[in-house]
């Protein structure tokens, strides 16, 4: 193996050194030191795996040869470094954070690291370190001294990872992308001035969380699994995230001695994460994953008690509820409580949207992008009749709105739409008094609930068949649910369960839209599959469960909006939606004139067999697009190079500058040309070569076939 000089700037003042004189640098500091793979002269990883490969972190993850159980082998021992880098002088260095006293901030500008951090820091205060490093993809790693003892979550926001119970790679490990290197002025291995890593911020710091030890029976130095273990582990994983590569790795490990069983549940967990491929998934439990010999499903406990899991602990049975002057209060699930059983009358849904939507929780969810906020935003606002008199799915009865937004802009953007382009006959101040938009907070669900309580009051009166009045709650729209509910693990059904538990309680006989994403990996199109992202309780503990999907695999393909959880006989099971679109000119915040585009969706209920008739459809007009296509390029071949027979244009190659089609269709787009007479056949007096023919474009007809194309 050849080395590479790293392009670090190193403090020695001769000849730049090896990487081996990094590593005893590092492990002189206290920082425990592990080889990583890193990549060769052409940027491909020297493992021999391809860079492309799901799962593969190309230069990063440790040097299996060398260190079998990964950052578990890192060390300070000065003989075990030399070896290693005599074994292996090409391979990169990766420090082993918690063992080393050190915690990472993770800045990715890829991945809107960088924004995240503006936001957090214009809050909380500057998180700066003396000790920051560059990373190979231009983004940060910087350095905090923290407790190895300690836990902490694994990101502070989009783009911003915490990493501590883990590795980093540092210079001069190279990566696919570039090199690692220490920013000026912030290196430890400066002789003048070395830098050391900086005490916690304090917003991290608040975040910590002590250890909890949690013992196991082990039998031959792994602990013994039964029945009630796997369910255990099940519920403990939970609380673990399956994002974290290391994390993901060290898990299989655990899992590794109890074979398929333990592959199972490592399938089931890992499958929780946008990342889950299920063939990389199989290759590294065959090829990669080891017994390990120092991680038991202990680990597994420890990382998940951490987090908030309650394990199996016996709990006091809770006290009988008594009133102030200590008599015992009545039971909510007494017989006291009990209503009539419905056999004397008849008590009716109040809807939503007649026959489709009712009051209490609904969760509408769709993928990242597939345009929940265009769609949604108009139908909430025609519960308020903020909407054409004749719109197919206007309420009977009308209701303010209530709209909380992850994105107030685009939000107002879709209302300025409607009012400007939706023929509803409003003015500004029907929308002012009618609907409030407010920017998300992310709020313990038991908080969320508290507002439940000014809400009642914002009522709408509906005048009842006997001059009676209804007054109708609110719409509330919870848009997204990521954005408004903080929750620690989406996927765990107890802690998701407690949270609608909470909504559904406070806002029992309200119309709330709970909008949700469902999972990368199940894309925008239709699939039976199809729900919210995390945990089912999302759907098991919902009125009304609704999904937003593609109806195709184009961009520009139809959405549709599908009920697929509902208590009661729905009158239509699907809408599709019409998008309006129009531009205006309006100031840019320099206050100059920019084109701004407006759009809004139009809802209306699909009829049996219309989806099967729009694809159709879509299919014939992509179809007739493609055949007019290729004979208009026929006749502007004809124009460009005139004076040939038929057979030349239809046989000359796309590389010449033919038409791009089947010979097959070229001769058919020919006839059709000629019989409709946009092409004229010339014949030759005499015969030049074996044609006995030219073909010419007829203008007058293809200019009027144009007019009447266009109804002209």
């Amino acid at each position: 193996m050849t080395s590479k000089t790293p392009k670090h700037v190193w403090a020695v003042d001769n000849k730049a050194p090896a990487t081996l004189d990094y590593a005893l640098a590092y492990a002189k500091l206290g920082w425990y030191v592990l080889p990583v793979w890193s990549v060769d002269d052409h940027g491909q990883c020297r493992c021999g795996r391809p860079n492309t490969e799901k799962g593969h972190k190309a230069g990063k993850h440790p040097q299996s040869e060398l260190v079998p159980h990964g950052h578990q082998d890192a060390t300070i021992d000065e003989q075990v470094i030399r070896d290693w880098w005599a074994t292996d002088p090409d391979a990169g260095i990766g420090i082993s954070l918690a063992d080393s006293g050190l915690l990472a901030l993770d800045i990715d500008p890829q991945n809107g690291g960088v924004d995240s951090l503006a936001q957090l820091e214009a809050e909380h205060g500057v998180m700066h370190s003396d000790c920051t490093a560059v990373t190979q993809g231009g983004g940060e790693h910087r350095l905090f001294t923290a407790d190895d003892e300690m836990t902490y979550p694994g990101t502070l926001g989009k783009g911003l990872d915490l990493k501590h119970h883990g590795y980093i790679c540092v210079a001069p490990t190279l990566g696919p992308s570039g090199d690692y290197k220490w920013q000026q002025g912030r290196s430890p291995l400066s002789q003048t001035r070395p830098a050391k890593p900086s005490p916690l911020p304090q917003l991290i710091a608040s975040k910590a969380r002590p250890p909890v030890n949690y013992s196991l029976t082990e039998r031959g130095g792994v602990p013994v699994a039964t029945a009630q273990t796997f369910d255990d582990l099940r519920s403990a994983l939970k609380h673990v995230d399956a994002d974290d590569y290391t994390t993901w790795v060290n898990v299989g490990m655990v899992l590794k001695p109890y074979g398929e069983n333990g592959y199972k549940i490592w399938t089931e967990w890992a499958s929780t994460s946008d990342k889950f491929d299920a063939s990389a998934q199989r290759r590294k439990w065959e090829r990669d994953i080891s017994t390990p010999h120092s991680i038991t499903y202990r680990s597994i406990f420890r990382m998940a008690i951490d987090n908030g899991w309650a394990g199996n602990s016996n709990q006091v049975p809770p006290q009988a509820a008594t009133t102030p002057d200590g008599k015992p209060e009545v039971h909510p699930l007494s017989l006291k409580n009990s209503v009539a059983s419905g056999a004397g009358e008849v008590n009716v849904f109040e809807y939503v949207y007649e026959d489709f939507m009712s009051t209490g929780v609904n969760v509408v969810a769709g993928a990242p992008g597939v345009g929940k906020t265009t769609l949604i935003v108009p139908m909430a606002l025609a519960t308020a009749h903020l909407c054409p008199h004749d719109y197919t799915l206007k309420p009977a009865v009308r209701r303010n709105v209530i709209i909380i937004t992850e994105s107030v802009v685009q939000v107002q953007r879709v209302i300025y739409s409607l009012y400007s382009w939706g023929y509803t006959g409003m003015q500004t101040r029907d929308f002012d008094e009618r609907v409030r938009v407010i920017n998300a907070q992310r709020l313990d669900p038991k908080i969320v609930a508290q507002v439940a309580e000014e809400y009642k009051e914002w009522t709408v009166d509906n005048e009842k068949a006997d001059g009676t009045y209804h007054a109708a709650l609110p719409l509330v729209v919870f848009d997204t649910a990521n954005a408004v509910f903080d929750l620690e693990n989406e996927n765990d059904n107890a802690e998701v369960g407690r949270a609608m538990a909470y909504i559904k309680q406070a806002f029992a006989t309200f119309p709330i839209i709970i909008v949700s994403h469902t999972a990368k990996a199940l894309g925008s199109s239709e699939s039976d599959f199809l729900s919210p992202r995390g945990a089912s309780a999302w759907t098991g503990d919902a009125q009304g469960v609704y999904t937003v999907f593609k109806d195709g695999e184009h961009q520009d393909a139809p959405r549709v909006l599908k009920a697929t959880k509902v208590r009661f006989p729905t009158a239509f099971a699907e809408l599709t939606f019409d998008l309006v679109s129009n531009k205006e000119q309006h100031k840019d915040v320099l206050g100059y004139d920019k084109e701004i585009w407006f759009s809004h969706s139009v809802a209306r209920p699909l009829k049996p067999g219309e989806r099967t008739q729009m694809k159709e459809d879509r299919k014939e007009q992509k179809e007739q697009e493609q055949w007019s296509k290729i004979c208009d390029d026929i006749i502007d071949l004809v124009r460009k190079d005139a004076g040939k027979s038929r057979s030349y244009y239809e046989r000359l190659p796309v590389a010449q500058g033919g038409v791009k089609a089947s010979q097959e269709r070229k001769e058919r787009a020919v006839t059709s040309l000629l019989n409709d007479g946009s092409l004229e056949r010339i014949e030759l007096e005499k015969p030049q070569g074996r044609a006995n023919h030219y073909l010419r474009v007829n203008e007058e007809v293809v200019a009027a076939i144009e007019r009447g194309k266009f109804g002209i």
